[in-house]
């Protein structure tokens, strides 16, 4: 059975990064099955998201920009990442960050949020410095970006032009993980999170782990309740429904606050995840449903807790 690899190259077609892609590619190939589409990344239009919430209002039609992540699901580069089983993305560090083209092209995967079709795929993120580096830093804001939609991290990797030799030998080791865990989405299906706390307890333990992103968000860094998010949003909300769903989503949020200092990491994680999932639904309504986006939040992303 045969397996599809997208492989997004964001840099030159000779450059650093692309020598390091090329290893990673070696590496898939081999897997018996593998089929590996390498794109590079500036060959294509991919233009920022509009914020029209179109594919928020219906989830599934695709993104309706007419370049080649949209056309309502037929843009060439659209159909390319539906028939992925792995993808990997191959980025130059850019000012101390991920380049341009590799945030386009992950913000504009923003419909797959709300149908949860990217939930479990196997994905392999590598970032390639020289000069001063911070390849480390890109990787961990790539691994970041990638937390909303779920996808299973392979690697990431950070490389620095010093250490190329050793970067083509992990690129090739990671880039055959990756296609071993691509081929398995292809025969039995993708190995998708069953809910946001597997899933968070997953990202923990990676370079950028879920739970301490959220405990700085929501505390506006500074690990308290009374200067968090919560005081003033329970001002200021308004509407009947929303001000309830803030309030359990604060409850929350102090246990979360309350094991979090106590390094009780998985307690936490249990009720961070329930005030995330109040804190989305509460806002939705407050701000979004009516004012914004003109439609009840999709049922595939962020549910409201069983109580």
């Amino acid at each position: 059975m045969t397996f599809k690899v997208l492989a997004v190259l964001c840099s030159r077609k000779d450059g650093y990064t692309a020598s390091v892609l090329s290893h990673a590619i070696e590496g898939v190939k081999e897997v018996d099955g593998a089929e590996v589409d390498v794109v590079r990344i500036h060959d294509f239009s991919v233009k920022p998201c509009i914020s029209c919430f179109a594919c928020v209002k219906k989830p599934g039609s695709g993104c309706i920009i007419k370049d080649d992540m949209g056309e309502k699901g037929k843009g060439e580069l659209w159909v390319k990442t539906t028939k992925a089983n792995g993808m990997i993305i191959a980025d130059p560090v850019h000012m101390w960050s991920s380049s341009a083209g590799a945030h386009a092209f992950i913000e504009r995967l923003y419909p797959y949020l709300w149908t949860g079709e990217m939930n479990g795929m196997p994905f392999f993120y590598f970032s390639c410095a020289s000069n001063q580096g911070m390849q480390r830093f890109s990787a961990k804001e790539m691994n970041r970006r990638m937390i909303p939609w779920g996808v299973r991290m392979i690697g990431p990797l950070d490389v620095h032009t010093a250490f190329l030799k050793d970067a083509f030998k992990e690129a090739r080791k990671l880039g055959k993980k990756l296609a071993l865990e691509a081929k398995k989405d292809a025969e039995e299906g993708r190995n998708a999170f069953e809910d946001e706390y597997e899933k968070f307890k997953y990202y923990q333990k990676t370079i950028m782990p879920a739970l301490d992103i959220y405990m700085e968000n929501l505390s506006q860094g500074t690990n308290t309740y009374e200067k968090s998010l919560f005081p003033d949003a329970l001002d200021a909300f308004e509407n009947e429904e929303a001000i309830p769903i803030l309030e359990k989503a604060a409850k929350e949020f102090k246990e979360a606050l309350k094991h979090y200092k106590a390094g009780k990491t998985d307690d936490a994680i249990t009720s961070i995840v329930k005030c995330g999932d109040y804190w989305t639904n509460a806002t939705w309504i407050e701000y979004l449903k009516d004012n914004v986006v003109g439609a009840e939040q999709p049922k595939a992303y962020r549910p409201l807790p069983e109580d």
